[in-house]
């Protein structure tokens, strides 16, 4: 057993011990205080962080053990960079670089089901019967996957469907959890087309705000555009909405972080940044 005498302690803000200096000893490498940061950088390589301390002296992290997760906290007596230094003391700690983390929209898909949380109501009728005579006006605009349509009258609002085993399922509002469920053979063995830009069910915002999928759009907004995707209490005036961009699409998703246009009444738009996205599985 080896015990440590004289040595120096280093402690997070958390006041959690992360480093120990052995009692100025150096490591097992023959770096040790007195050395340059020629000698540390030629058996450690490139350091991953470099920051000037309140006395002048400087802490730099080089990695000592990956498997370990351990680095060695070399402090210098003045700046290593400028060469005309030495170390001063050496820490072996559990310290690290933050990760940066890169802004990123978060998307995900849902298709109803009661494990969710899902209410899904028995119909006695199949509107989807007509899908057998081959009409490509159910494909759905909502529908990410090529078996997936739509159906039935408008006041159905079946929003997008899909065919298991002689039963179809579809999802009619998402906010409220609720879809149908019927017996049907039309859509079997059909394929359909599915849009480059699917509606989505939901966007939320950095702003803050949450935008739905509405049925009807007669409100008039910049620029005489469209919007299916409203924001916050659908009642409220003015309406506040993502505009449908000319492409078909709500989203500039050229980057990780995707923007939309957000509209206020009739006002010239603003872009915001999207936190998440919800699509039909």
């Amino acid at each position: 057993m080896i015990v440590w005498r004289d040595c120096s302690y280093l402690f997070d803000s958390s006041k959690t011990l992360v480093g120990i200096d052995p009692g100025g000893s150096g490591t097992i490498d023959g770096v040790k205080p007195g050395s340059s940061p020629v000698e540390a950088r030629a058996v450690y390589g490139a350091p991953e962080s470099t920051a000037k301390n309140a006395d002048g002296t400087y802490s730099v992290l080089y990695q000592a053990d990956s498997t370990a997760k351990t680095h060695y906290l070399i402090v210098y007596n003045g700046n290593p960079a400028a060469g005309a230094t030495v170390i001063k003391i050496i820490y072996v700690c559990a310290c690290s670089v933050p990760r940066k983390t890169v802004a990123k929209t978060q998307v995900s898909y849902v298709w109803p089901s009661t494990q969710d949380g899902w209410t899904i109501r028995q119909r006695s009728d199949d509107p989807c019967s007509a899908v057998s005579t081959g009409d490509d006006g159910v494909s759905s605009n909502f529908a990410t996957r090529p078996d997936e349509f739509s159906c039935g009258i408008e006041a159905d609002s079946l929003l997008v469907c899909r065919y298991d085993a002689g039963s179809v399922t579809c999802l009619v509002n998402y906010e409220m959890k609720d879809a149908v469920r019927f017996r049907s053979t039309g859509p079997a063995g059909r394929h359909f087309a599915v849009t480059a830009h699917p509606q989505p069910l939901r966007a939320t915002l950095s702003n803050g705000q949450v935008c739905n999928w509405i049925s009807h759009d007669q409100t008039q907004h910049y620029g005489g555009r469209n919007s299916w995707l409203w924001c916050g209490e659908f009642s409220a005036d003015p309406v506040r909405a993502l505009l449908l961009k000319s492409n078909g699409s709500y989203f500039d998703t050229s980057g990780t972080l995707w923007t939309a246009e957000y509209d206020v009444g009739t006002a010239a738009p603003t872009t915001v940044t999207v936190k998440s996205v919800v699509y039909a599985q």
